[in-house]
């Protein structure tokens, strides 16, 4: 299964859906929750749905890893910011697409509006996220000195010095 978009839009519930290419080539929007915990594995039109691997937790992988994305670290803040960013983008475009559609029709289509309604309201509260969430990284970074050198040149320091503890 290949995610196509990530955010293609909500449902009448205001869940939001993602555009999916199933290995049998059908393309479906199911809830981008169901796809984010693996529930949704195949559009159920397949005969033969392909068995998904049981996942490991991230922890038992690179604990290194996991430690530096630590929820409220410059890391995770900078994942946040971008997840949502891209977010706002794919919100922007259905705003876009919803506008088009209305300009196209003669009389005023009232779930449309109200849709486009919605996703304007959705990609404000984006913005106020975005907004707060750079803010934080802003405060988390202040006092943080940093580095000038490459990361090449920081590499060979640390290389140094652990030929140096030998």
């Amino acid at each position: 299964m290949k995610i196509l978009t990530e955010h293609s839009g909500r449902n009448k519930h205001g869940q939001a859906l993602a555009r999916v290419q199933c290995d049998c080539g059908r393309i479906f929007e199911p809830l981008f929750n169901n796809i984010k915990r693996g529930r949704t594995k195949s559009c159920g039109h397949c005969s033969d749905p392909i068995k998904v691997p049981a996942q490991v937790p991230a922890q038992e992988i690179i604990p290194e890893v996991v430690s530096t994305f630590a929820r409220g670290s410059v890391a995770y803040l900078d994942d946040e910011i971008r997840r949502k960013t891209a977010a706002l983008i794919s919100n922007e475009n259905h705003i876009r697409f919803l506008e088009l559609e209305l300009a196209a029709q003669e009389s005023t289509d009232l779930t449309t509006l109200k849709m486009r309604r919605a996703e304007a309201q959705s990609a404000n509260d984006l913005q106020q996220e975005i907004a707060r969430l750079q803010q934080q990284k802003d405060k988390l970074e202040v006092g943080t000195v940093k580095d000038s050198r490459s990361q090449a040149e920081i590499t060979k320091d640390k290389i140094a010095a652990l030929r140096e503890r030998k």
